[in-house]
């Protein structure tokens, strides 16, 4: 197992949002022929700032890094908000999704992919994961159903 960090994650620079528009952050993760991805390798993605949310994820591949990729995870702090993701090793292979969990970040949260277990690594040519994911703020609570609703009334028509 080894752990492989992005110049944004080792700086400490957190991913905030500066509009209210969710927006992609992508990080490329290259290996030099004659070496290979192992089962378990850490990929430090970044960090979040405080009060946001992966609302979807992208993981792929430029050429092959195995034969099997299970199991892998993305996961910001200690909860796993993609789920297992799907195998994305073979050449030019991609996996995407929307996540499901409910999730908002803490000040510093780390955000990495953990790889799965990776059948028959391939060590052959120079090899790349490419990791995109979606961030935004996370809204405000929904209303209360059977709360009171607020009236309003105004002599000017909308």
């Amino acid at each position: 197992m080894a752990t492989y960090s992005s110049e944004t994650y080792l700086s400490g620079a957190k991913v905030r949002a500066t509009a209210e528009s969710p927006f992609y952050q992508t990080f490329t993760f290259k290996l030099p022929a004659g070496t290979a991805f192992a089962s378990a390798d850490r990929l430090n993605l970044f960090k979040l700032g405080a009060d946001h949310q992966i609302l979807a994820y992208k993981v792929g591949t430029n050429a092959s890094i195995a034969a099997t990729t299970g199991d892998s995870t993305l996961t910001a702090n200690a909860t796993n908000v993609s789920g297992n993701i799907a195998d994305f090793g073979g050449a030019g292979a991609t996996v995407g999704a929307f996540t499901s969990v409910d999730y908002k970040s803490a000040d510093g949260d780390a955000v990495f992919l953990t790889l799965g277990t990776l059948g028959t690594a391939v060590s052959t040519g120079v090899r790349s994961i490419n990791v995109s994911v979606l961030v935004g703020l996370v809204e405000a609570a929904a209303p209360v159903y059977g709360a009171a609703r607020v009236e309003y009334d105004s002599p000017y028509t909308l």
